[in-house]
């Protein structure tokens, strides 16, 4: 008796010979800034029910909480925010491409704008997705440690 293959056994095989480091240092990077604006949106609201019973999407957090960063809803880190966004929804939502790796490179690009010369000398050469989300993570916090205060 022969054994017929699910037809979504080869595709499966091929998505993770497929893997790479840059998926889970994404993802969990992307939970650890989620977890960010989840605290940030803590501590201004009273009632926090009403929040989190909305299901906001992660965008939707990224901009209650830009509403509420004093004098820092432009800066640049939210442009960097929502580029990590739509890296991680690529990367969550199709198969590894091109367009995977312009996005990171995009993510990439915006945080070696932001740090100061002689850190992008160090890094300017530097790959590791790894030193980019964790560097977005840093920048998201310190920035609205910054820029919260009431």
């Amino acid at each position: 008796m022969t054994h017929e293959r699910n037809p979504y056994e080869k595709e499966f095989e091929e998505l993770m010979d497929e893997l790479d480091p840059l998926v889970p240092v994404v993802l969990k990077g992307y939970l650890l800034i989620e977890r960010i604006l989840d605290n940030l949106i803590s501590s201004i609201c009273f009632h926090l029910d009403h929040i989190w019973n909305g299901r906001f999407t992660f965008a939707q957090k990224v901009n209650l909480a830009r509403a509420f960063a004093f004098n820092r809803d432009n800066h640049p880190v939210w442009t960097l925010v929502l580029a990590l966004n739509a890296l991680r929804n690529e990367i969550a939502h199709n198969r590894l491409s091109e367009r995977t790796q312009k996005k990171m490179d995009q993510v990439r690009r915006l945080w070696l704008a932001e740090v100061d010369e002689y850190v992008r000398m160090i890094d300017a050469e530097d790959t590791d997705p790894l030193m980019v989300i964790h560097a977005v993570a840093d920048d998201i916090r310190c920035d609205l440690d910054k820029g919260t205060a009431r």
